[in-house]
């Protein structure tokens, strides 16, 4: 995975801002790297670029070889949901669905396999006693976690966190890292921001909005 030379600039009343300026960041199979910088600076504008849910002004996004700006939005989405893990600073999740059926909607397969799958996962992430409950009765870190999960099922080779552990206590921050430690052990690229309290152990630290 590799953002080479993103600038990002907004408007707004009529004035232009820009958040990215000629900005580059890598991270190889195997590898975890911590977006650093003050809020605002342009962490999580920059995550949206690599993810292709923002176009950048200027620059490429290549993504296990693919340049996103050659894709079309479908094709976009596709390359998203089946290489890309994201985790947001906000869980987004389905409220009326269980932790579990929350997780299984980002899976690519379906049957025993699966739930065995789910059911590790959140074990792992200490919500073996919640995975049929709904979601919305869940509290806010207990949400966190069956996102991590949910971004997590496909197992993919690129993982996207947004300050994952920003909203959590210790130990469930201590689940999460030990659980995104493991995909980068086993290949993953891992790109996070973050800026304070538990996060997984980088190989590299990128300054944003230097």
């Amino acid at each position: 995975m590799c953002a080479t030379d993103i600038t990002v600039t907004f408007a707004a009343s009529g004035q232009h801002r820009t958040v990215l300026d000629t900005l580059t960041v890598c991270a190889g199979a195997g590898e975890a790297v911590r977006l650093q910088g003050p809020s605002g600076s342009g962490k999580t504008t920059l995550l949206n670029v690599i993810a292709g849910l923002i176009q950048p002004d200027d620059g490429v996004v290549r993504l296990q070889g693919t340049s996103l700006h050659e894709l079309d939005e479908a094709a976009r989405a596709e390359l998203r949901r089946r290489d890309v893990g994201l985790i947001y600073q906000q869980p987004h999740l389905i409220g009326h669905l269980t932790a579990a059926e929350n997780v299984a909607v980002a899976a690519d397969r379906r049957g025993s396999a699966l739930q065995e799958r789910i059911a590790a996962l959140l074990d792992r992430l200490g919500l073996r006693a919640v995975s049929e409950h709904r979601a919305a009765m869940l509290s806010g870190g207990e949400q966190q976690r069956v996102a991590t999960a949910r971004a997590l099922i496909r197992d993919p080779s690129i993982i996207l966190a947004d300050e994952p552990t920003s909203n959590v206590d210790a130990k469930t921050a201590d689940l999460m890292i030990e659980l995104l430690q493991e995909h980068v052990g086993g290949g993953a690229s891992l790109l996070f921001a973050a800026h304070h309290g538990p996060v997984p152990q980088a190989h590299r630290d990128v300054e944003v909005g230097k």
